[in-house]
């Protein structure tokens, strides 16, 4: 309800309350100057709601109060039974500078806003029986031709064998089953009129007790929020059952044809989906008959914490590492990736999802680091990949893998960038012979140990390399 308010300086006091429906035109009560109506429609001075003060530009303050019942004397004029009748108070303040003379004060109301048809009945050339005389009948059209239809129906549940005690829900859940959706296109092809905006969201439910039972039609207003490998649908119900009770609903996702389903509520979550993958999503209603009309489709691409990185691999550089890794498998989306090495805390990152190296520079030549990368996205951080062998700056790591009974030439396992003198230790079942290694007979691993020399430009090094004999 919101009202607009007016006032003039001459001409004669008067009110004016009037209440419209779905957004259709109101009919303003008549008052003595009809030209003060039009002008108070056309460019009101102030608007507002119930209970809170609307000051007008010339600092009139005017408050209404919400509608209040109201039980007229038995002498009240105008009164006729059954009608609702309501009280509002109308305080006023005049803050203005000039005095106050209410001559004419308009209040013009108005219901504009929401939903507010729930069920259609015959309401069209009705030919009823007339109040004021017994024996008369007229034909009338409107709302209240319709409404004892509706009232028809709910006195016929009521009145129904296997009924024993039954709550307004019941009724108005039973009214609902035995309605059919979608059978009214009037409102619909005036919904792009603006003045008809809250009747096109008007549920399409028309009363139609005995009419052949049928799937139910199709949920509205379907929504989808992702999560990692998953969503959650939400959707509002059908108008009406088509004559069957909706049983349950069912949220389906292409492609993969993953489900989820609801006996109560309006919602379920799908899960099993695949992370960075479009899906549409629809919801279809079930009744005894089968399974009603697909909603509307929304599209959704789940997106959940990046998995752990594979394959992480550290080469040696002058005073930095370079680290390169897989690509974490089907998070490939909004992936920022951090190499860490460690201690002291150096580290690189990716400025693209695509790239999957990156250099940490600023260590120290000799110094042992170990190596960590991970993937972060909106979502979270995934868990760590980190090398199983601490690395070194200034070493290089060109094989770590044997063939048994081999001999491999030292240089092809690890070299220095330093030009110092170099010494090879080992430990395990490998041994050194010359400037070879020899790998024993069978399936093992060994320990390869390169020490440098300290030179002006270089400090003394050293490298522990696991050796992988195959």
């Amino acid at each position: 309800m919101s009202f607009t308010i007016k006032s003039k300086l001459a001409l004669t006091i008067a009110l004016a309350l009037t209440l419209s429906a779905c957004g259709g035109g109101d009919e303003v009560a008549q008052v003595d100057d009809q030209s003060l109506v039009t002008e108070v429609e056309e460019a009101p001075q102030a608007s507002g709601g119930f209970d809170a003060p609307v000051v007008t530009p010339d600092k009139v303050s005017y408050t209404l109060s919400s509608p209040a019942n109201f039980t007229p004397g038995k002498f009240a004029s105008g009164m006729l039974p059954g009608q609702i009748n309501e009280r509002f108070n109308l305080n006023v303040t005049n803050g203005s500078a000039a005095e106050l003379d209410l001559a004419t004060l308009i209040v013009k109301g108005s219901t504009t806003t929401g939903e507010c048809v729930d069920i259609f009945a015959p309401g069209q050339s009705i030919v009823s029986t007339w109040p004021q005389t017994p024996d008369m009948y007229v034909r009338e059209s409107g709302t209240s031709m319709a409404a004892p239809h509706v009232v028809g129906a709910v006195a016929r549940f009521l009145q129904s064998a296997t009924v024993t005690t039954a709550t307004p829900t019941d009724a108005w859940n039973w009214l609902k089953t035995n309605a059919t959706c979608n059978a009214i296109t009037y409102y619909k092809s005036s919904a792009s009129d603006t003045s008809r905006a809250a009747l096109a969201k008007t549920p399409n439910r028309l009363l139609a007790v005995d009419a052949p039972a049928s799937v139910p039609c199709a949920p509205s207003n379907v929504t989808a929020t992702v999560a990692s490998k998953s969503s959650v649908v939400a959707w509002e119900e059908v108008a009406a059952y088509n004559g069957s009770a909706v049983t349950s609903y069912t949220a389906i996702a292409s492609p993969g044809g993953k489900t989820c389903s609801a006996t109560s509520g309006m919602t379920c979550t799908i899960t099993g989906l695949v992370n960075n993958t479009s899906y549409s999503i629809y919801v279809v209603a079930n009744n005894a008959i089968g399974v009603g009309a697909a909603s509307t489709a929304v599209t959704v691409l789940p997106v959940g914490i990046p998995g752990e990185v594979t394959a992480v691999v550290a080469a040696a550089r002058e005073s930095a590492l370079n680290v390169s890794w897989t690509q974490t498998e089907g998070d490939a989306t909004g992936i920022t990736y951090v190499a860490t090495a460690s201690p002291w805390g150096g580290t690189c990152s990716t400025v693209e999802t695509a790239m999957t190296s990156c250099t940490i520079s600023g260590l120290v030549n000799g110094a042992q680091y170990t190596v960590s990368v991970v993937g972060t996205n909106a979502y979270g951080t995934g868990l760590a990949a980190t090398l199983q062998s601490a690395v070194r700056p200034g070493f290089t790591v060109k094989k770590s893998v044997v063939k048994k009974n081999s001999m491999t030439p030292l240089s092809w396992l690890v070299s220095s960038i330093s030009t110092g003198v170099k010494k090879w230790g080992e430990s395990g079942l490998c041994s050194i012979v010359g400037t070879k290694l020899k790998a024993p007979k069978r399936s093992t691993s060994c320990v390869v140990v390169l020490k440098v020399a300290k030179t002006k430009k270089y400090p003394a090094m050293s490298t522990r390399i696991r050796i992988t004999v195959q």
